[in-house]
């Protein structure tokens, strides 16, 4: 399941470049929040939902594996549904709930602003599938739950996220204690997936998935 969030709620109907991702948040949010936005981080958490109940939702909706406009966009073996589920009736519900669950971890940084969940879709990753290097410039924060996740021995598996800085934030909250910071400085940080597991980040980071 892959989801979007952003604090501005106006969709761009194309992509803008680094520079003005920032020059248009520049008149909307204060110093601290565009700080706040800068700063790379990375959120991981372990969720409480049912994914055996979402997976049941998924087989049941009606355009699975048919094309719409995302067939197209030059990933290897994957299928994505459109990108408007929070709109429908079997994940509207639990789009809030996600929207929430996020919005709860972000409390640390007294953001005055709570996060919307404006674009939800899932997506099926078959046999060798790929997802190419992209980033998403039309929300702040972007983020995917995982529902099933293949064993895999390759020390490239999983999400590949691009460090453009001298450092990304890191966040852990699935530990049993409490809440645990570090920060990345590789160039490359690849998260291995858990089921059930949430990651999101700023959506100006490049990512891929092998």
């Amino acid at each position: 399941m892959v989801y979007f969030l952003s604090i501005f709620i106006s969709d761009y109907s194309k992509k803008i470049t680094f520079y003005k991702f920032f020059k248009k948040r520049k008149s909307i949010y204060s110093k601290g929040e565009l700080l706040a936005l800068n700063q790379p981080k990375i959120f991981i958490f372990k969720s409480k939902f049912n994914s055996e109940n979402i997976l049941k939702f998924i087989k049941k909706y009606e355009n699975i594996y048919k094309k719409n406009k995302y067939s197209y966009d030059g990933h290897k073996n994957i299928y994505q549904s459109e990108h408007d589920l929070n709109k429908h009736k079997n994940f509207n519900n639990l789009s809030k709930k996600i929207q929430k669950a996020v919005n709860s971890k972000l409390r640390i940084f007294n953001l005055k602003r709570q996060l919307k969940l404006h674009k939800m879709w899932f997506v099926i990753t078959n046999k060798a599938g790929k997802i190419k290097k992209h980033s998403h410039f039309d929300s702040d924060f972007s983020g995917v739950m995982y529902l099933k996740v293949e064993k895999s021995k390759s020390k490239n598996f999983g999400l590949k996220i691009f460090n453009p800085y001298e450092k990304i934030e890191l966040y852990d909250f699935t530990k049993k204690s409490k809440m645990k910071k570090s920060v990345i400085t590789k160039k490359e940080f690849i998260y291995k997936p858990k089921i059930k597991n949430i990651i999101f980040f700023n959506s100006y980071l490049e990512h891929s998935v092998d």
